[in-house]
């Protein structure tokens, strides 16, 4: 089978860590693949290293230009034209408008959509309620018109349905998966990394995270100064938008001492072992790779309860979900897990089993495959 992934942008991300593992058991499987993309980046330099094609599109990108899906419909259809695909599977908004190239070609591709998050539909997002009506037209055309669409949680699918911006008989859950032989750095290398050597006696309660608003640092600050008194330091992976007003807000509230954000170095989550605790304060997720890659290297999760979130964390067992987006709540969860080392271990054994069973990234990967033959039947076509 020829399968043609296409993506937006190639930065590292959960979207982009998708195809990649995706692509590759594809190609351990025997198929013919290769991937799509705007520009040159991590998922770029991943695929050449795994000896899968790359092919970039100049019109496959971030933009709100109304002639950007046009661009694009006519450098893919050139490409399709030379290189037939049996399926074509986008995994960005931008990139669902191959929907559009693959009209005109006779025995075209069957077309495939990985939801990996709702962004503008998000009801917790903040932008131009404009932006978001004409953004909730052009998924609801798109979306119908793929033979099936792949959420990553089942929150996100709900939502959709709900609103009927797709077919029920279109959609599956393919829950995230990750690669259980991830490499991570030592402890000691990690602590070393932070400059958390000399601080042996504290817990280290720790995020990766973009800085912006959907991950809401602010909270995560706000956290910071209701445990200012307690023996635990934090520590912040991350860049972003954010990122110089978040350091001007850690002076002005006299933080320095508790939390510091150290710049995202490629590959963030190999820092996780010098954590004791993962603390997320995300506004809104879809089904976010970061706990994933938490909960491997073996971290219980305290995290405001949303969305996707609730389908990797199990409350009370791998984690705590506090219900409400409170920093004393968050606060009390996390100072029950500094006072008991004991369920700390516990919890993060508990995720790791967790993850290694129900996140792995060969069971993401036969979910998704066991989809494309039936796309072939026509008694199964939408």
């Amino acid at each position: 089978m020829k399968i043609f992934f296409l993506i937006t942008r190639g930065n590292q991300g959960g979207a982009q860590t998708n195809v990649l593992s995706l692509a590759k058991e594809a190609v351990a499987g025997g198929h013919e693949v290769r991937i799509g993309t705007g520009k040159e980046g991590w998922l770029a330099t991943e695929a050449g290293r795994a000896g899968i094609p790359v092919v970039f599109f100049r019109a496959l990108q971030r933009s709100w230009n109304p002639l950007q899906p046009f661009k694009l419909r006519a450098e893919l259809q050139t490409e399709l034209h030379q290189r037939p695909a049996d399926i074509l599977h986008m995994h960005s908004s931008n990139a669902l408008f191959g929907v559009l190239a693959t009209r005109r070609i006779k025995n075209g591709p069957k077309l495939v959509a990985t939801v990996h998050g709702l962004s503008v539909l998000n009801p917790g997002w903040r932008g131009n309620p404009v932006v978001r009506f004409i953004y909730t037209l052009w998924m609801r055309y798109l979306w119908r018109r793929c033979d099936r669409l792949i959420f990553v949680c089942q929150s996100d699918l709900d939502y959709v349905l709900l609103r009927g911006l797709a077919h029920c008989e279109q959609c599956r859950v393919v829950l995230n998966g990750i690669n259980s032989q991830v490499e991570y750095f030592t402890r000691e290398r990690a602590r070393h990394e932070l400059g958390l050597m000399n601080n042996d006696q504290a817990v280290v309660v720790g995020t990766v995270a973009r800085l912006d608003y959907q991950k809401d640092i602010d909270l995560f600050l706000r956290v910071v100064g209701a445990l200012r008194n307690q023996p635990v330091i934090f520590r912040i992976i991350g860049e972003g938008p954010d990122r110089s007003r978040l350091q001007e807000d850690i002076k002005s509230q006299r933080l320095t001492d508790h939390v510091q954000i150290h710049p995202q170095a490629r590959n963030g989550y190999k820092y996780m072992p010098a954590f004791d605790l993962f603390l997320m304060t995300s506004r809104y997720e879809g089904l976010p790779y970061t706990l994933l890659e938490a909960g491997l290297a073996g971290l219980p999760v305290v995290s405001v309860d949303v969305d996707g979130v609730r389908e990797i964390v199990r409350d009370g067992v791998s984690g705590v979900l506090v219900k409400e987006r409170t920093p004393q709540l968050l606060a009390n969860a996390i100072k029950c897990l500094i006072d008991n080392e004991a369920s700390r271990r516990s919890m993060g054994g508990a995720a790791q089993r967790i993850i290694k069973t129900d996140f792995s990234e060969q069971k993401m990967a036969e979910l998704t495959f066991a989809v494309y033959p039936r796309l072939n039947d026509h008694h199964e076509n939408t």
